[in-house]
C-alpha cells in the first residue's frame, strides 16, 4: 500500500535486454501497481533529518518526499584487493578454465570472476547464482588438487545463460544470447545487473535474425545466428521455455525454417514445437 516511485536511468524498462514491446509489457504491469515511473532520472542526493530519510533530490532538480530509498543499480566486482599485485584484471579477475588467476595459487569464482565463455569465445562477467555455485565448486576441487600437490584438472565449462524471474507479477525467462549487437560501454559493463550475464548482451556475428510473436501480456522472442537458435526471451506464458532451452543448449539447426520465422513470426510457437518434437524423437 505504500506510494512508490521508480527511477530509470534510460528511456524505458531494462533497455539493454528488452526490446520496446517487451519493455512496454513490464511498464504496463508497473503502472497497474500504481507505481510512478521516472525515466532518464537518477538520484543526486538523499535528504535526511535526525537520521531518517525525508526526501530525494533528482539530477533534474525535482524533489520527491519519501521515507525509504531502495537502491538497485547493478553489480561492480570488488577487485580492490588485487591493486598492486600480480593478479591480472579487466572488469573482474581474469581466470583460466580452472578458475585460476594469473597467480597460480589464487582462484576466483562468482561475481568477481571474469570467466571464459564458450558461447562467445571471450571472457565475461556472469552475475548469475547458478553460475556462482558451479564456479565455486570447480574452484574448490582445483584448490584441493593443489593442496595435495597435483595440478588443477577440473575444467569449468560455462553453461548456457538461463534465468527466470517474476517481475511485477509477470513471469520472464531469458535463455542464451539476447542483447544488442554491440559491445557494452565501460559504464554499462561496470553496472551489470544482479542476476544477469554479459553473454546476454554480447555482440553477435553479422548473420543474425530475430523473430517475435506476442499477444497482450505474453510474448516470445528468439534470436537466430547462422541457422541456430542462440537466445530466447519469454514473457508471460512459459510453455515454450523448456523446448527453447533444449534447442538452444544443443545448437539445433533450423533446417530451412529460418526465413519462415523471420517472415511469418506468428508461426514461431508451432515451429518451436515441431523442432523440439523432431529433436526428441
Amino acid at each position: 500500500g505504500a506510494k512508490t516511485h521508480l527511477l530509470q536511468r534510460h528511456d524505458r524498462i531494462w533497455s539493454r535486454l528488452f526490446d520496446e514491446r517487451e519493455s512496454a509489457i513490464i511498464e504496463r504491469q508497473i503502472r497497474h501497481e500504481k507505481i510512478d515511473i521516472h525515466y532518464r532520472e537518477e538520484i543526486a542526493e538523499i535528504i535526511g533529518k535526525r537520521g531518517k530519510v525525508t526526501a530525494v533530490r533528482l539530477k533534474s532538480g525535482q524533489t520527491i518526499n519519501c521515507q525509504m530509498v531502495g537502491v538497485a543499480i547493478g553489480v561492480r566486482p570488488n577487485i580492490a584487493l588485487t591493486v598492486g599485485t600480480a593478479v591480472c584484471c579487466d572488469q573482474g579477475i581474469l581466470v583460466n578454465q580452472y578458475l585460476q588467476s594469473s597467480v597460480p595459487t589464487l582462484f576466483a569464482a562468482g561475481d568477481v570472476a571474469q570467466v571464459y565463455d564458450r558461447w562467445t569465445e571471450a571472457h565475461h562477467l556472469d552475475i548469475l547464482w547458478p553460475s556462482a555455485i558451479s564456479e565455486g565448486r570447480t574452484a574448490g576441487y582445483n584448490m584441493v588438487d593443489m593442496a595435495h600437490g597435483r595440478q588443477p584438472h577440473h575444467a569449468y565449462e560455462k553453461g548456457m545463460p538461463f534465468n527466470a524471474a517474476l517481475l511485477f507479477g509477470v513471469h520472464v525467462t531469458i535463455i542464451g544470447r539476447m542483447g544488442a549487437q554491440r559491445e557494452l560501454s565501460a559504464q554499462e559493463a561496470q553496472h551489470i545487473s544482479r542476476g544477469a550475464s554479459q553473454v546476454w548482451t554480447a555482440p553477435f556475428s553479422t548473420n543474425v535474425h530475430s523473430a517475435w510473436d506476442g499477444h497482450e501480456l505474453n510474448s516470445v522472442r528468439v534470436v537466430v545466428d547462422n541457422g541456430r537458435f542462440v537466445g530466447a526471451l519469454i514473457i508471460g506464458n512459459q510453455e515454450l521455455a523448456d523446448p527453447l532451452r533444449m534447442l538452444i543448449e544443443h545448437g539445433t539447426q533450423l533446417n530451412g525454417y529460418e526465413q519462415t520465422l523471420v517472415n511469418t513470426p506468428a508461426q514461431l510457437p508451432r515451429l518451436i514445437r515441431q523442432l523440439y518434437d523432431d529433436h526428441t524423437r
